[in-house]
């Protein structure tokens, strides 16, 4: 009896997961979920994972190996490489795949190697799969070979679904499945006036899933961008299959929200290797492989988003909104969101309550509002529930004293207290379950009293969503600005008792994401609560020095930089108070000094991290004081990074000794890290061949691999950072003159990167930049630069160890290529590399715009050059 056909899908998770699972899920579009099985979504729940992966090993007609650049040199903890241990998963399918009657078929992630005779010869049972053709799969040629891969599955006996047509009820039940998102419902009940500007945006856009598309929504506080965007995507959510997303932006750092998205709705597992920026950067990838939606909502300015934009080729459409006004208008695309006519705010006032209130006081709650519909709504439906009296004559004044301020005094005090306590928290994220805390523990509310605090709140537009709500800018504004700084209001007592509590849990949050620093849940906990510490006033006053730095340690795991520099600094300050006392400690002092300055770094703010890395080396290495090498290392490191940024590499080569030096007396008492010792002897010979010591930048790199060599405190060796400092090697021997030497050495480093960091990632960008280093030293002219050019092009595609492409190294690298293609006599192709290299724009290093022409021109200049190769 002829089997049904099935094929499964074999892996490593540590390296190729989410390619692995956008291809299930492209097939089981095109087959059906019962036809591809992939072990992270078809395991059913409560059974014998091993015995259901090979039963249906044991069933499968098509079994799909997916290798990737690291999938021959994969380790274990111990270091072993895991193909050569009998009990690795990876090996034992593939190997019972080869012994059953299913056709195998190895898949090439993103320009991997195709497999050798050599490559796993002595693997016993996985010998034969070195023989076997395979097929592709490149982000960037993903619909083309995913068509392949179709094409050779329905060769294989695999029935397509149509669309129209009849399918079996489970097939059927899953195309009716959603797209996965995080929009629920639209934050505004009712949508009046904005019919036009929905057009716009999808114009601007195009159709879903065709090409990359950014839009940027501008206007002021309050006039409806949120609920635009939000709009739209509730119209088009069956029209992105990969999933509508909105990430708030108000702190400027999106990584736990992209974060959360991957490990929600992506299946992208966390790992305790990937830091929480890693695997910000790994869903935001995904996202560009999927034609998906993404709300950057209430971006600060361009800088914030830049770096979170999907890759420019991809499928995916952004929408920004945001206050800031100053975009540059030939780099972005915006769309000015005006307040509402005074028709469209009576006609919204009308669906909003009823005709009676749009008829007689219409005009002036219009008025009132200005048309921005964050201070219409709340007023007009205050207004409705007033005395009949009271609705009849009521005279707003313009401004969020008269239509807000009304709406306070309608409020009861157990809502009014509530909406005081929820300012507290990230206006974003405020949880029921909080609220309800500190509001029946701190001023002793039935919890019956909370939630019809919440219900009026809701009601009145003062709070938006359930279970998790949002406070909106406006709101917030009124009830810190004008409620809270008034002190006559009545409930600054009752808010006292709150404010301790809240104290309280935002510390007990620190401390447990300083414990689980991988854990989401934990994350979430904390950035649920306001972080900016001028807004807890008095209450920090109850905090000791060293709750102020578990406060600052947990935003920075939370990538918070800029919030996390205020309570670093704020330790400090409270610790220097006591400089005299008798519980003064300096080592507090020396790792808030650091703390700011790690913090100032990542933000790019020099000057000021100069500033507090010089403080900290200071305090740690006092002589009257606790003496802490690490932090004195670290922080001369600092120094040096300061220096080096702005070009005073004679001072920062003088830093990054001390660090060393440092570094080196840290050993005795905390075990050798032989990692960090070498990294800061690189920068010295970074420092050194800037000025031109050349002898000395060649010794310190050769001591520094020497150094890296031995490996981390834990043993463990990070061959990428040996890479980098073999291609700096490299090119200092060329400046020397020893380029045979230098040649040898830039070859090592291309082995070395692309065997990758302790975890096998593999930075992309970093050979890239090293290739097109190595290529300056040849000669377009006689061919040599080629297979310089060739490789940093082939690189510069796949991006750093996220994905992300940068447009320097990439059109650096196609400009490289063209002109040595020029001089083989490839004109034509030479020429039409300059016109996209000319053509195309990029801004920190990013692409803003590679269309499928540029895509073309690139691919056919590496098939000129290796065609080249070959008849030389």
């Amino acid at each position: 009896m002829k089997r049904a056909p099935l094929l499964f899908i074999s892996y490593r998770r540590s390296e190729t997961q989410s390619t692995a699972l956008g291809l299930a899920r492209a097939l089981w579009d095109r087959f059906g979920k019962g036809c591809v099985f992939i072990d992270s979504r078809s395991l059913p729940p409560d059974e014998p994972w091993q015995l259901v992966i090979r039963e249906h090993l044991d069933r499968a007609t098509v079994v799909f190996c997916v290798i990737g650049h690291g999938w021959l040199d994969a380790r274990d903890e111990a270091g072993r490489l895991r193909l050569h241990q009998a009990e690795d998963w990876v090996r034992r399918e593939v190997a019972t795949a080869l012994e059953s009657e299913a056709k195998v078929m190895p898949i090439y992630v993103d320009g991997a190697a195709s497999l050798r005779s050599g490559h796993v010869e002595g693997i016993a049972g996985i010998e034969r799969l070195a023989s076997l053709p395979g097929l592709p799969l490149r982000e960037l040629e993903w619909d083309r070979d995913l068509s392949d891969i179709v094409d050779y599955l329905v060769g294989r006996g695999f029935p397509l679904i149509h669309r129209g047509a009849a399918a079996e009820p489970a097939q059927a039940s899953m195309q009716l499945q959603p797209p996965p998102s995080n929009i629920r419902t639209p934050r505004l009940r009712v949508f009046v006036g904005r019919d036009l500007l929905l057009d716009e945006i999808e114009k601007a856009l195009g159709s879903p899933g065709v090409h990359a598309g950014t839009l940027v929504l501008t206007g002021r506080s309050g006039v409806g961008k949120s609920a635009l965007a939000l709009e739209y995507a509730q119209r088009n959510l069956s029209s992105y299959l990969g999933g509508s997303f909105i990430i708030p932006m108000r702190t400027g750092r999106p990584t736990s929200e992209l974060a959360d998205i991957g490990s929600a709705y992506l299946d992208l597992i966390s790992s305790d290797e990937l830091s929480l920026e890693e695997r910000a950067y790994s869903a935001q990838r995904r996202l560009s492989q999927l034609a998906s939606l993404i709300i950057f909502d209430d971006v600060p300015d361009p800088e914030a988003v830049l770096p979170w934009l999907p890759h420019p080729s991809s499928r995916c459409h952004v929408l920004i909104t945001t206050t800031y006004r100053d975009w540059e208008k030939n780099l972005w695309r915006c769309v000015e969101i005006p307040s509402l006519s005074e028709g469209d705010s009576i006609e919204l006032v009308r669906q909003t309550t009823d005709e009676d209130t749009a008829r007689y006081h219409g005009d002036a709650l219009f008025a009132a509002s200005a048309g921005v519909p964050m201070q219409l709504l709340p007023a007009a439906s205050a207004l409705v529930d007033g005395p009949v009296g009271e609705r009849l004559s009521a005279k707003l004044e313009p401004g969020m004293s008269g239509s807000l301020g009304y709406v306070w005094s309608r409020l009861s005090q157990c809502t009014q207290d509530l909406l005081a306590a929820a300012v507290q928290h990230d206006s974003e994220r405020i949880l029921d379950a909080m609220l309800l805390d500190v509001m029946t523990d701190g001023l002793g509310c039935s919890a019956d009293e909370v939630w019809e605090a919440l219900r009026q709140s809701r009601r009145y537009y003062m709070l938006e969503g359930s279970q998790t709500r949002r406070m909106h800018q406006l709101v917030r504004q009124f009830v810190c600005g004008e409620v809270l700084a008034d002190a006559s209001w009545e409930g600054h007592a009752r808010l006292g008792r709150v404010r301790k509590l809240q104290m309280q849990h935002l510390l007990r949050a620190a401390w447990s994401v300083c414990d689980f620093p991988q854990d989401d849940e934990r994350r979430c906990q904390l950035m649920a609560w306001e972080t900016d510490p001028a807004a807890w006033g008095g209450e920090l006053d109850s905090l000791a020095a060293e709750d102020i730095l578990t406060i600052a340690k947990a935003l920075c795991e939370c990538e918070q930089f800029s919030r996390a520099a205020e309570w670093y600094k704020l330790a400090t300050l409270r610790e220097l108070n006591e400089i005299f006392g008798p519980s003064y400690d300096g080592a507090v002092v020396a790792a808030g000094f650091y703390g700011a300055g790690f913090c100032c770094w990542r933000e790019k703010s020099y000057d000021q991290a100069l500033d507090w890395y010089g403080r900290a080396f200071r305090e740690a290495t006092r002589e009257d004081g606790v003496l802490d090498r690490v932090t004195a290392s670290r922080a001369a490191r600092g120094v040096g990074d300061c220096h080096y940024a702005r070009k005073a590499y004679t001072d920062a080569a003088r830093w990054f000794m001390r660090a060393a030096t440092e570094a080196e007396r840290a050993t005795l008492s905390r075990g050798a890290d032989y990692e960090m010792l070498g990294s800061h002897l690189h920068c010295v010979g970074m420092c050194q061949f800037e000025i031109g010591n050349y002898e000395k930048a060649f010794e310190s790199f050769e001591t520094a691999v020497s150094y890296k060599r031995k490996g981390d405190s834990l043993g463990r060796m990070n061959a990428a950072s040996i890479g980098r400092t073999l291609s700096s090697t490299a090119a200092t021997l060329f400046r020397m003159g020893r380029h045979e030497e230098a040649v040898s050495y830039y070859e090592d480093a291309l082995r070395a990167l692309e065997t990758g960091d302790e975890a096998g990632r593999v930075d992309h960008e970093g050979i890239a930049s090293s290739m097109l280093e190595a290529a300056q030293y040849f000669s377009t002219g006689d061919g040599s630069a080629e297979p310089w050019y060739q490789w940093a092009l082939q690189a510069s595609m796949q991006g750093d160890a996220h994905g992300q492409v940068n447009g320097g190294l990439l059109l650096r690298s196609l400009d490289g290529l063209g002109e040595c293609l020029a001089g083989r006599g490839k004109s034509e192709v030479s020429a039409r590399c300059r016109a996209v290299v000319s053509r195309l724009r990029w801004a920190d290093g990013q692409l803003l715009f590679l269309d499928q022409e540029a895509s073309a021109v690139i691919r056919e200049a590496l098939r000129q050059a290796a065609a080249s190769s070959g008849e030389s």
